[in-house]
């Protein structure tokens, strides 16, 4: 599937979707897709062709883009870390998990938290697309019912009210960007969270053990409790998304 041009994703400005900081070829293709995207965004306003109506339409149907991007990059994340933890379930199983590897791929206590921050961010910036579409479809009633009024004081009082929501929808906007920018900043933080336990994991050697368990035993609880917590906040996150548009006369 795409949107408006772009394949389904979701995603971050910077982010990993392993811990380790190793992307794959669907992450980096979002990654791609969402610098395109930001590049179009600061271009717009260079752009002479387009009155300030248009322009702001065209940033909030970017902003989108972006959102759903971000949005599927993030699933698709925690889905590869949902299929590491199998393997490493089926591993032990077996007796074939190679030690210390499972505690350093999946993400670290910071880095959990930081995924759980940018989730929040993500429902913030819902709620304020949402906003910002309620008050849309509020003003086009009026502007329609101004259109069809003959009595001038009634009409000017309904102008003033659509120049309100107006006011009201580009505030709900100019908060969603700053919302995504949040989670964007985030991923980017769980990631770099991720590629540093990995690196402490690494240097401890295969065959440390600091408390009488192996290291995939000591790490299991906590993974399996990140999980839990990630699933959670993604059970959450059930607001629709709405693309909000500029409501000025």
């Amino acid at each position: 599937m795409k949107i408006n041009g772009f394949h389904d994703a979701g995603g971050a400005p910077q982010a990993a979707n392993r811990a380790g900081g190793q992307d794959d070829s669907y992450s980096r293709n979002i990654k791609n897709q969402i610098a395109n995207a930001q590049k179009r965004l600061q271009e717009i306003s260079s752009d002479q062709q387009l009155s300030t109506e248009e322009k702001m339409k065209k940033r909030q149907e970017i902003q989108q883009e972006i959102a759903n991007l971000n949005q599927q990059l993030r699933q698709h994340q925690m889905e590869q870390r949902r299929q590491q933890q199998e393997s490493r379930k089926a591993e032990r199983a077996s007796g074939s998990d190679p030690g210390n590897d499972s505690a350093g791929s999946g993400l670290s206590g910071a880095g959990m938290e930081a995924m759980i921050s940018a989730d929040s961010s993500l429902k913030q910036a819902k709620v304020q697309g949402n906003m910002a579409k309620q008050a849309e479809g509020k003003a086009a009633v009026l502007k329609t019912e101004v259109k069809l009024d003959k009595n001038d004081t009634t009409a000017a009082r309904k102008e003033k009210e659509i120049a309100e929501l107006g006011a009201r929808a580009q505030k709900a906007t100019q908060g969603q960007m700053s919302s995504l920018a949040d989670a964007g900043k985030e991923i980017e933080k769980a990631a770099k969270e991720g590629g540093e336990a990995k690196k402490a994991a690494d240097s401890t050697g295969r065959t440390e053990k600091t408390d009488g368990k192996e290291p995939d035993e000591r790490n299991r609880a906590s993974d399996e409790a990140a999980e839990r917590a990630a699933e959670e906040k993604k059970q959450a996150e059930e607001w629709p998304v709405y693309r909000s548009v500029d409501v000025r006369l």
